[in-house]
C-alpha cells in the first residue's frame, strides 16, 4: 500500500442479521422505520459534535481510534507510519474492521516514501526502489468540482455554468443558481455531510425540488435572485469557519486555495427544517415565453 497520508479509521463493529431479523423488518414498516430514524439520530445527535472546531468528544474520540489501531498494530514502525497528525474528521473518516489486520500480513507493506513513477511492471517509489505489480488500484479521492461541470450547463443568455462557478462553486440552498431557471440540483456545492448519510440529504433535497416544482406549474420559469444566492453562501462560509474541515489540513472537501464547497456545517436535521418550503422573497417566476 502506497500511503500519502494516513488516515483515522474507526471499528465498524458490523453485525449480521439472521433470517429472524429479517422477517421482523419485511412484515413491520414501524420496525423498519424506528431503526432507520435510531440510526439517523445516533448520528446526527452524538455524533456531529465531533466535527465542532472546538469539541471535547473529538479529543475523547481520537484517542479511541488511536488506541484501536494500536492495539492491532504491534509494529511501532508501522504505527507511527498509520497516525495521522491532522484533526480526527478534518478528512474524511474511514470506518472499517478489517483494514488494519490486513496490514499485520507477512505480505503486506506501506511505503510512505512516495511514488516517482509507474513502470512497465511495477511501481518505483522516489528513493529508487521498484515494488513489482500485477495490478494497481488507484484510490486518490474525489474531484466533485469536476463532477458538478462535467455537462455544458447554460442559462439566460447562453451563459455557462462552468463560467459562473469556475474555481468557486456555489448554489442557493445546494440546489440552484442564479440566472438557471428551473435548473435543480441534488447534491449541488455545500450539500456534503460528514455525520449521517447522504441519502437522507438527497431526500430533503428532493422535497424541496418537488415544492418548486409545484410553484412553476406548466408554464412558469423559477429562478433564484443574486442576492439570495450571495447572502445564502456567506452564511455557510462564515459556519464553516467553525468547524474541523477549517483546522488547516488538506482534503478533496476543499479546492486547492481551500475554499470549502462540498460540506455543509450544521446538523442534518437543520439542513432539512430549511428546505421543507420555497422562500418566496427569494425567487423569481415568470412566464415561460416572456422570458425567451
Amino acid at each position: 500500500m502506497f500511503q500519502r497520508t494516513p488516515n483515522y479509521v474507526a471499528p465498524r463493529s458490523n453485525k449480521s442479521y439472521s433470517d429472524k431479523d429479517k422477517a421482523a423488518f419485511s412484515r413491520s414498516a414501524l420496525k423498519r422505520r424506528l431503526t432507520r430514524w435510531g440510526y439517523f439520530w445516533r448520528f446526527d445527535g452524538l455524533l456531529f459534535p465531533l466535527f465542532k472546531k472546538r469539541s471535547a468528544f473529538r479529543t475523547r474520540a481520537t484517542k479511541v481510534i488511536l488506541n484501536h489501531m494500536r492495539g492491532i498494530i504491534k509494529d511501532p514502525i508501522l504505527r507511527a507510519k498509520l497516525t495521522p497528525e491532522y484533526e480526527l474528521g478534518c478528512k474524511r473518516i474511514l470506518i472499517s474492521d478489517d483494514f488494519y489486520p490486513a496490514l499485520n500480513r507477512e505480505n503486506v507493506s506501506v511505503i510512505t516514501d512516495g511514488i516517482d513513477q509507474i513502470t512497465e511492471n511495477g511501481v518505483q517509489d522516489k528513493t529508487g526502489k521498484h515494488h513489482p505489480a500485477e495490478c494497481i488500484v488507484l484510490a486518490t479521492g474525489f474531484s466533485l468540482l469536476d463532477q458538478m461541470t462535467s455537462l455544458d450547463i447554460r442559462g439566460i443568455n447562453g451563459r455557462q455554468l462552468t463560467e459562473i462557478w469556475q474555481d468557486r462553486p456555489a448554489a442557493y440552498r445546494g440546489a440552484q443558481v442564479a440566472g438557471f431557471p428551473n435548473l435543480f440540483f441534488v447534491t449541488g456545492p455545500n450539500t456534503g455531510v460528514g455525520s449521517t448519510s447522504i441519502v437522507f440529504m438527497i431526500e430533503a433535497q428532493i422535497h424541496y425540488i418537488l415544492q418548486c416544482v409545484k410553484e412553476t406549474g406548466q408554464d412558469k420559469l423559477l429562478d433564484v435572485k443574486p442576492e439570495a444566492v450571495e447572502a445564502h453562501n456567506k452564511t455557510i462560509q462564515k459556519d464553516l469557519g467553525g468547524m474541523v474541515w477549517s483546522t488547516g489540513c488538506n482534503s478533496w472537501y476543499k479546492s486547492a486555495d481551500g475554499f470549502n464547497y462540498t460540506l455543509y456545517p450544521h446538523r442534518a436535521s437543520k439542513f432539512r427544517s430549511e428546505r421543507r418550503r420555497v422562500k418566496r422573497s427569494d425567487i423569481t417566476l415568470t412566464d415561460r415565453i416572456q422570458s425567451r
